[in-house]
């Protein structure tokens, strides 16, 4: 539900706003802004979800904020995400971490074994 007009001047593209982190070989965009080129040969951006527009795009992300549905949606994707973890796979994962804490307390100690070893070292080819 873009804007199809923005001050009287007619929308002739609309595509997803690119967001600042985007780079060549990976485009990052946003879902919720759409960038919209005017027939008059300018730009702006607009919200998907109403026909919010503005030139800047930090003043149509902070426009997102009074969206519910935004809100709902994010909240729902974190409960979707929650009721689909069984009690097998929380003990599965309960002993993956175990087992990686053993291993990183296991490469501790040898790393802290070696930094001695190298301080010894170091001390006997120092002048």
């Amino acid at each position: 539900m873009t804007a199809t007009h923005v001050n009287g001047v007619a929308v002739i593209a609309d595509e997803a706003a690119p967001s600042p982190l985007s780079r060549p070989d990976r485009p990052v965009s946003f879902p919720q802004i759409r960038r919209l080129l005017l027939e008059d040969d300018s730009e702006t951006y607009g919200c998907a979800l109403c026909e919010h527009t503005d030139p800047a795009l930090g003043k149509v992300r902070y426009h997102l904020r009074s969206h519910p549905e935004r809100v709902v949606s994010r909240r729902s994707r974190r409960a979707d995400v929650s009721a689909d973890v069984s009690v097998r796979d929380l003990v599965a994962l309960a002993r993956s971490a175990e087992r990686l804490r053993k291993e990183r307390d296991e490469w501790r100690q040898r790393a802290l074994k070696l930094q001695r070893q190298l301080a010894t070292a170091h001390r006997a080819l120092a002048p």
